[in-house]
């Protein structure tokens, strides 16, 4: 039986189907969320948010850890999305961190904030959209009383994208996710970590490899009642 229309169901050239996870209808912005994740050698971003990264989080840590400056622990862990078709974006990028943080002894109080810069990578070259940092907040006085003084943030960083911006199939758009960390007295020690696990497991003891290049067992640092996602979430404009 014919059926009773006039042209093809799928004429040729027709846009693709774009679906979103949610929407800024007032901004015309629909938003996609990816999450970060760890493999071996290397840090990824996925949609899909059951899958396990291969370490929870990434754990780093410093000795003579100074009071007068932060310190950057984490530097340029770089996670990537690779567009397999063009996509314009403008609008409020939004990322959430979760930081965890310990000093070496009850006297010591320790501080931490994230910072997240956003690129624009053609052929390997990078334009910055720009950064934003989260407010400086306080982590456990304690390491050795983690399971008694556990204190972790899941913080928030905001990029404005003010103007529209053009990827081309093949772009990437580039989060470089930095951690940093201060110390209440100087010349003591600390550790730092930053979660992500697209599937949001509760943190648990995992191995690292610390300043030395040795194995050893960390300590859960993030409280259960924050979340290890690491999420990105991206404001692509909606065609009209």
């Amino acid at each position: 039986m014919a059926l009773p229309f006039g042209g093809n169901l799928f004429p040729p050239g027709s846009r693709p189907i774009v679906s979103y996870d949610y929407f800024d209808i007032s901004n015309g912005a629909g938003y996609d969320v990816y999450y970060g994740a760890n493999i071996s050698g290397g840090y990824i971003t996925t949609t899909v948010p059951i899958i396990g990264s291969s370490n929870i989080k990434t754990v780093s840590g410093g000795t003579n850890l100074g009071n007068t400056d932060y310190r950057a622990i984490f530097q340029d862990l770089d996670f990537d999305i690779q567009f397999n078709l063009p996509r314009n974006i403008k609008g409020a990028i939004l990322v959430n961190v979760p930081l965890g943080a310990f000093g070496a002894n009850e006297a010591q109080h320790v501080f931490m904030f994230a910072e997240v810069e956003v690129f624009h990578v053609v052929n390997g070259a990078e334009v910055s959209l720009g950064s934003n940092k989260s407010p400086a907040l306080a982590g456990a006085d304690n390491i050795g009383q983690q399971t008694e003084d556990l204190v972790s943030h899941d913080v928030l960083c905001k990029i404005n994208v003010a103007k529209l911006e053009h990827f081309k199939k093949g772009d990437i758009l580039r989060f470089r996710v930095n951690g940093w960390f201060q110390t209440s007295n100087g010349g003591l020690d600390g550790m730092m970590c930053l979660a992500h696990d697209p599937a949001g497991r509760p943190d648990r003891p995992e191995v690292y490899s610390n300043e030395d290049g040795d194995l050893v067992m960390g300590n859960k640092m993030i409280s259960d009642t924050d979340s290890t996602q690491l999420s990105f979430h991206v404001p692509f404009v909606i065609d009209v």
